[in-house]
């Protein structure tokens, strides 16, 4: 975990490997967003893990569902450790 400088708040690196594209990002543990760092993304901020990996899910495959139940806890991994987000949050 990474603290900012400008308000303490922990940053977590995180990332995906899906269909072969490696997607970086940046959890953000007070206010559960996720910022994807990985063009063609640079730097969007989505309101949850599900929400972003949704977004890629949909951008990368093509994939668009009615209803996607993609969950964000599981698709990203910790960068530092590799276990998915569910390991730092919990499940939902």
């Amino acid at each position: 975990m990474v603290a900012t400088p400008a308000t303490g708040e922990a940053q977590v690196p995180v990332f995906k490997i899906y269909k072969n594209h490696r997607i970086e990002g940046v959890f953000d543990m007070s206010t559960h967003e996720l910022r994807i760092t990985t063009a063609p993304w640079n730097h969007k901020v989505f309101p949850s893990p599900t929400a972003a990996a949704v977004d890629v899910v949909v951008r990368i495959s093509g994939d668009t569902r009615a209803v996607p139940n993609t969950n964000g806890r599981k698709f990203w991994k910790v960068k530092s450790t590799g276990d998915d987000l569910r390991s730092l949050i919990g499940e939902r």
